[in-house]
């Protein structure tokens, strides 16, 4: 995965469909979260979401943005499972959220949780991107 490799206008390779929303595999090695809009995350969304994220892993640990500018609300032992699980499955995330404020206080959040790989939030994905391919 390269800088110049990652577009929006990337298309997926495999999509898997869970209950919360879409978990894709991109050409280029990037994994996409895209929840539904509004949609309520509880802990057996993100026990569905994790697996869906290790099938496409396939073993391995992948690059992620996880596109949430349209979420709803996420269960306190939901976000636990995902910080937990995110140590093992991902080399880094790019977040992207939906407004100045949403970055903010979500940037707050990341730095309190100490994250042991690279994390940011943007509000533009076209930047998210550019920050995961500065990795490879």
């Amino acid at each position: 995965m390269t800088a110049a490799a990652l577009s929006k206008e990337a298309p997926p390779a495999e999509v898997i469909h869970t209950k919360s929303g879409e978990v894709l595999l991109r050409h280029d090695g990037l994994v996409v979260l895209k929840p539904k809009a509004a949609y309520q995350h509880e802990l057996s969304d993100a026990q569905e979401v994790i697996a869906a994220v290790r099938r496409l892993a396939a073993g391995g640990k992948v690059w992620m943005l996880a596109d949430i500018r349209n979420t709803g609300a996420m269960s306190r032992p939901a976000r636990r499972l995902f910080g937990d699980s995110s140590k093992r499955l991902i080399l880094g995330m790019a977040i992207l959220v939906g407004s100045p404020f949403s970055r903010m206080v979500g940037s707050l959040f990341v730095r309190l949780g100490r994250p042991q790989v690279p994390v940011r939030v943007f509000t533009d994905e076209e930047q998210a991107l550019t920050w995961l391919g500065s990795f490879q």
